[in-house]
């Protein structure tokens, strides 16, 4: 890791708080209240100034209903992503922006149904 790595991924990961807090449409001021802490302090976390913790990561991440995965850069390293084409991953964003688990646990219900008609008439 060099010198100036940790600099910069405080300040990517600063960048992604900002963009996933407006794409959440949620103002600076609304979010640093969510977290209990001050506009600056928010201000200085989404500059990369200041590093969030991951405490602080995950509770923004429950605040503003997005996994914490959101907040994170890509990494280096080569992963392999469960998710393997854009049917699946459209699927999990359509299951994650459902409202309450009520709803979700009746989708779970129904694409189990689903997937077990799909077998029986495959033979």
């Amino acid at each position: 890791m060099g010198k100036d790595e940790p600099a910069s991924v405080d300040a990517e990961i600063g960048k992604l708080i900002a963009a996933v807090r407006q794409r959440q449409k949620v103002s600076r001021a609304k979010a640093a209240e969510m977290l209990g802490i001050s506009y600056p302090m928010l201000q200085k976390h989404e500059r990369g100034i200041t590093p969030i913790t991951a405490r602080r990561l995950l509770q923004l991440a429950e605040a503003l209903n997005v996994p914490m995965t959101d907040f994170l850069p890509p990494t280096k390293t080569k992963t392999v992503s469960v998710l393997s084409g854009a049917d699946e991953r459209a699927l999990v964003q359509a299951f994650r922006s459902l409202p309450n688990s009520a709803i979700r646990t009746k989708a779970v219900e129904l694409f189990l149904e689903i997937a077990k008609a799909g077998k029986s008439r495959r033979g």
